[in-house]
């Protein structure tokens, strides 16, 4: 799989308790940061393929942005093609200032 401008979060993301970024959500400036396609590997690719099937030399570890109205969140993920996307997680998020 190449890597693409967008994607979508296939599950609610909790921001914190009363908070959550709602599933279907545009993730932009997605790239693979390890695993197939990348000279960086994943330390965790027989935990995905334990948990979630497929081939440990298929996974794919992805990065990129969701941009609201009040916050910029940096999402990590795991990849395989056969499986799909799992594992979301907020890596650092920001609240954004007025323009």
């Amino acid at each position: 799989m190449s890597d693409v401008d967008t994607t979508y979060l296939n599950t609610p993301l909790k921001i914190n308790t009363h908070e959550w970024i709602p599933q279907n959500t545009v993730i932009n400036n997605v790239h693979t940061i390890a695993g197939k396609g990348v000279n960086e590997s994943i330390r965790v690719t027989n935990k995905l393929t334990e948990m979630y099937g497929g081939v440990s030399d298929g996974w794919m570890k992805r990065v990129g942005k969701i941009v609201s109205g009040k916050y910029e969140f940096d999402i990590h993920w795991y990849e395989h093609v056969d499986i799909g996307c799992v594992d979301f997680k907020i890596k650092t998020y920001k609240e954004r200032g007025w323009l």
